[in-house]
């Protein structure tokens, strides 16, 4: 709540975060987008087969849905399936990390959980044979690095050309292997990659949002 308060405020230099708040950002406290993790972000909302009453989206309305706290990217794209912003699942706030909502969904403590694609690819066939897609977000750029325009020009392209050059992306490896385990590079942005990603920062803050 705090970081999201004081984001919305402006009072950040350098943030790196999920790409529904990059876009906020630029559009509203004047940031510019420096680089991003290569990749997409997409999340599936899961249930277990034998849940006869899970068919759709729909059926879970006013459930509780296993995921990490808002903002996290996965707990807003669930809203952003919803026509109605009011009218969607009750979150679960699972604390330690989306493997941990993943663990507690297998282990029966979740009847619906939101979570990376990936981590669901990765199970063993059996274990996919016992989960069925209610639905799925749409990809959104990867996580994402921005910067105010008090820093100038300059220093945003040092900043580029360190964390896309081979010796940058060594010493960013720690941050960099935290979000992307298998390619951990990072990539030039643009303002352009978000603007058909407002809607999830709109579903967060509201449409009219601003500083």
């Amino acid at each position: 709540m705090t970081y999201s308060m004081n984001m919305q405020k402006g009072k950040y230099d350098i943030v790196f975060d999920g790409p529904h708040l990059t876009a906020w950002r630029i559009h509203n406290v004047n940031h510019i987008p420096v680089v991003r993790l290569d990749g997409t972000l997409t999340f599936y909302v899961l249930a277990k087969k034998d849940n006869a009453f899970a068919k759709s989206l729909c059926a879970i309305l006013g459930k509780p849905v296993c995921a990490l706290a808002s903002p996290n990217l996965g707990t807003v794209s669930i809203f952003a399936m919803y026509n109605n912003p009011v009218i969607h699942p009750e979150i679960r706030i699972i604390e330690g990390g989306m493997r941990k909502v993943m663990k507690k969904f297998m282990a029966g403590d979740c009847d619906y959980a939101v979570v990376r694609d990936k981590l669901y690819k990765k199970l063993p066939p059996e274990k996919q044979a016992l989960i069925k897609i209610l639905g799925k977000s749409q990809s959104t750029p990867n996580q994402s690095l921005s910067v105010t325009t008090k820093i100038p020009k300059e220093k945003r392209n040092a900043i580029i050309k360190a964390f896309t050059s081979i010796e940058g992306t060594q010493v960013a490896d720690k941050l960099l292997s935290r979000f992307s385990k298998k390619k951990n590079t990072l990539s030039k942005l643009t303002s352009l990659n978000f603007k058909i990603w407002s809607f999830y920062w709109k579903v967060l803050f509201g449409a009219g949002s601003s500083r």
